[in-house]
């Protein structure tokens, strides 16, 4: 069993430990006493700490049964049945892979980092990650209706069906059966008699009105860059400058226009960073903690976009195959997707290393700097957390109208994903998810 260290609020000098979970209750500790798993910290807030560190969250439930996560954990033995539908495409994609099919190498990847991902969360007695799993569920069933629809009625479609089927279950199941870290997380606060967070939305912030005005006016101005970039065939070196000049003078220019008093400084300045920059002051095991979890909160993020953005395409064109497979002639979706290819491929970051310094780091980070570091982070300041990632996400998929103009649904939901990494993980994380994305593409 792994031992906890308790620090108190009104004696931040001295730490208790080690202590058992059992011995944690005991002592009765405050919403403002913090816990680690090492007696050299980092400490956190109970209440923060249980939101957000999934081990510390773990370890604690272990002294609070929960009867939600006793009868998932008597049942997840048989949602490892619905990993079989994301094998076979894994399978299938590294054939495609050896035939020489365009595509078929990322496919693969993503593939093999969706199954390990999902096998791992469904080897701890509590999910970690279960809307991520979900969501792969989600897409292997999407895919296999998508073929049985271009099989138009053949036996062999019933078989695909059935697999459907098998990943569905997984999907539903880990949505409403599975429990989730939140719903955990109260249980364990209740237990400790510790209230929830009573953090709300302020209705009467100061500078509200000009932090919003200087976020969406830095949002429209990417699409122009965008735009003017496409249009005039700017350089490489044109664009680098370009792009590294927007995230460096962005943050400045919100400062001078918004003001310099908190907390509208530190809105626009420091949370356009989303507090991921207070990391490199701390002791090096911490940047190294911070830079790692990070990594791994994007590299969950990438695997929900890619999960989300192919499941939505699987389903679209299963619907596109089943039309044809009616109708003599392709119909409007059919070749509205044609159209959506050859946009998609003339698209595609090239592989070479210049090209991939700019649509692999710079261009994500001018944009998550303003879509999730200043956008966002000024809209949680009045709406909740889901209406914030969703109008940033409505924005980020609005800019790249220029880009992508039949794809927008799809950039939409990447700009879900990076969202909840921003939540998750801050600037960095969201950075990270961005960057696996980019460079994924030009695989």
């Amino acid at each position: 069993m792994a031992l906890l260290f308790l620090r108190r609020s009104h004696d931040p000098d001295s730490v208790v430990g080690p202590l058992t979970p059992d011995q944690v209750w005991e002592a009765s500790p405050s919403e403002d006493d913090c816990l680690s798993l090492r007696e050299s910290g980092p400490f956190v807030p109970v209440g923060v700490g249980l939101n957000y560190d999934d081990r510390l969250r773990e370890v604690m439930l272990e002294a609070f049964p929960n009867p939600r996560a006793y009868r998932y954990a008597r049942k997840r033995l048989a949602l490892y049945l619905c990993l079989v539908p994301i094998l076979l495409w894994t399978l299938m994609d590294g054939q495609m892979l050896f035939a020489g099919r365009d595509g078929a190498m990322a496919a693969l990847m993503m593939d093999v980092l969706s199954v390990v991902w999902v096998a791992v969360d469904l080897g701890r007695p509590v999910p970690r990650h279960p809307h991520l799993m979900a969501a792969a569920f989600g897409c292997a069933s999407m895919r296999w209706i998508q073929f049985a629809c271009m099989r138009c009625g053949d036996a062999s479609g019933l078989w695909m069906l059935a697999f459907a089927l098998l990943a569905a279950v997984g999907a539903l199941w880990m949505l409403w059966a599975a429990p989730s870290p939140r719903a955990m997380a109260d249980h364990i606060r209740a237990a400790l008699a510790i209230p929830p967070p009573t953090v709300l939305p302020s209705r009467s912030t100061p500078g509200f009105f000009r932090t919003i005005v200087f976020s969406v006016s830095a949002a429209g101005l990417l699409p122009v860059i965008l735009w003017l970039m496409r249009d005039q065939a700017w350089s490489l070196q044109m664009q680098l400058i370009v792009f590294a000049a927007f995230s460096l003078l962005v943050p400045y220019a919100g400062r001078v226009y918004v003001g310099r008093e908190p907390p509208i400084h530190r809105d626009v300045w420091v949370g356009a960073f989303g507090g991921s920059v207070a990391c490199f002051r701390s002791t090096p095991r911490v940047k190294v903690q911070a830079l790692a979890k990070a990594a791994m909160v994007g590299i969950t993020c990438l695997i929900l976009s890619f999960s989300l953005v192919r499941g939505c395409q699987g389903g679209v064109e299963a619907v596109a195959s089943a039309q044809q497979c009616v109708a003599a002639e392709p119909s409007a979706l059919h070749r509205l997707l044609d159209e959506q290819r050859v946009e998609t491929s003339t698209s595609v970051p090239s592989k070479e290393m210049k090209w991939l310094l700019l649509t692999g780091l710079m261009v994500p980070a001018a944009e998550e700097l303003v879509y999730r570091g200043l956008v966002q982070h000024a809209l949680r300041r009045r709406l909740k957390r889901r209406w914030a990632i969703g109008v940033s996400a409505l924005l980020f998929g609005v800019a790249h109208v220029v880009v992508f103009p039949m794809s927008v649904y799809q950039t939409v939901l990447l700009g879900l994903s990076f969202g909840i990494a921003y939540e998750r993980g801050g600037i960095l994380a969201s950075l990270w998810a961005h960057m696996l994305w980019n460079l994924w593409l030009s695989i």
